[in-house]
């Protein structure tokens, strides 16, 4: 009997997602370097044949692959085409929003990327690669919408979102896994916005 093609990436798909949950799982349990990926097929009940399968580069690209999904479901740039020097707080009131649900949704995965990124280079490079691949995007839809962008280098602008990118990363890690910064989220939200607005300004006058 031929399975449909409907079926086949159905099970594509359940097979990758219970690769990603054991391996989350057992970094919070044991540990990045100790989550190996003989550790996740014994867990998972699956050969790690399977594990090579879809992620042949074992737990570096496992944290890759997922860093780009976790990245589709925050980032839209739909959040970005009503920019304006004016509503600066308002446009990036979603995306840190959305930044905060995720990191706190994916523990285990935030764990597992601060380490990889210091210890494993090529994770670091993707990590780098893929903040400028959404920097990117986010300068060139304002360079097509919003009149203030279209005369700065887009290279310029692109490290400048880059900075932005990071700078709400590492807010919104230190306050969910050091110190809270904020009882409020909402807080944190609005406080991150306007940080981001003044950065704006600072860059602005730097030209």
């Amino acid at each position: 009997m031929i399975m449909s093609k409907r079926k086949i990436t159905r099970n594509k798909e359940e097979k990758i997602n219970l690769i990603y949950d054991t391996f989350f799982k057992l970094i919070l349990e044991k540990g990045y370097h100790r989550a190996s990926t003989n550790k996740i097929a014994e867990a998972a009940q699956i050969s790690i044949g399977t594990i090579y399968h879809y992620f042949p580069k074992g737990k570096s690209e496992i944290l890759t692959k997922y860093f780009q999904k976790s990245k589709d479901i925050t980032f839209n740039i739909e959040d970005f085409k009503g920019y304006d020097v004016n509503n600066v707080p308002e446009v990036f009131t979603q995306f840190i929003s959305k930044d905060i649900e995720n990191q706190r949704k994916n523990l285990g995965f935030r764990i597992a990327l601060r380490h990889a990124v210091l210890s494993d280079k090529k994770v670091r490079e993707a990590f780098q690669n893929k903040v400028i691949e959404i920097s990117k995007e986010i300068v060139k839809t304002l360079r097509a919408t919003t009149v203030v962008f279209k005369g700065s280098p887009e290279k310029r602008l692109v490290q400048r979102f880059a900075f932005i990118y990071n700078l709400i990363e590492a807010i919104v890690h230190h306050h969910i896994f050091v110190m809270k910064l904020f009882d409020d989220d909402d807080d944190l939200v609005k406080y991150i916005s306007s940080l981001i607005a003044s950065t704006i300004q600072f860059f602005q006058k730097l030209g």
